[in-house]
């Protein structure tokens, strides 16, 4: 069984209006370390259980930082 983490979690519990992932992080029990695949079109990043962060804004935030990276893509236009 997986669940997302990070950004996608972040996404959905705070249900925010953002851009798709181009990789969504889950946890998932059956892996050792960390798994790159790709599902249904999706690029997933897979994580063994001990990389599970608190369930918090903090906790969610940091392990998106840490191991999602930072995109700073603006679509809005300049006059």
């Amino acid at each position: 069984m997986s669940h997302q983490l990070g950004y996608g979690f972040l996404i959905e519990h705070y249900k925010l209006k953002a851009l798709p992932l181009s990789t969504y992080a889950l946890i998932d029990s059956a892996i050792h370390g960390r798994q790159k695949r790709i599902r249904a079109g999706q690029c997933q990043e897979l994580f063994e259980p001990a990389y599970q962060p608190k369930d918090t804004l903090v906790g969610h935030l940091q392990f998106a930082l840490r191991y999602q990276g930072l995109n700073l893509h603006n679509d809005s236009q300049i006059c």
